[in-house]
């Protein structure tokens, strides 16, 4: 009897689960522009909350928090921050982690994001976050003004 090559769907559930779970990351992202960002990333299970992006600054501290959606588990998020002109960008982008030829179940895996920045450049007044479901073209997806107590 030949054993088929493929692997069987509770095996691959199993291992695109432990896929997810050991994608979700964090780190501290400084630029050259000198905003210093941590980013954290991870999968969310079960029932799903709606995917409103919020921030808050909360002494001197700026927050930015939401969920982004990936067309299968096999993507890493991740956050940098920068400033242009009066705004401060934060940027989310999600990239496969697949190589060429790779397969992952068709699943699609939603994120939930926190990036916190301790400083806030002087010159912002204005804040946008932006996501780039790894095409190429980030769409804003929040957009107010940077109010600091």
């Amino acid at each position: 009897m030949q054993r088929d090559s493929c692997p069987s769907t509770r095996q691959a559930v199993t291992l695109a689960l432990a896929a997810a779970f050991a994608l979700a990351c964090s780190d501290a992202t400084a630029p050259s522009d000198g905003v210093a960002m941590t980013f954290t990333a991870s999968p969310i299970t079960g029932v799903v909350p709606p995917p409103t992006p919020s921030a808050a600054v909360v002494g001197g501290v700026l927050t930015v928090s939401g969920q982004v959606m990936t067309p299968t588990p096999c993507y890493a998020v991740s956050g940098q921050a920068e400033v242009a002109s009066d705004t401060l960008f934060v940027h989310v982008v999600a990239k496969s982690t697949l190589s060429a030829g790779a397969a992952c179940e068709q699943i699609v895996q939603v994120w939930r994001y926190i990036g916190t920045i301790n400083r806030i450049p002087s010159n912002a007044i204005m804040l946008q976050v932006t996501y780039d479901p790894g095409k190429g073209k980030p769409t804003v997806v929040l957009g107010q003004p940077l109010i600091t107590p």
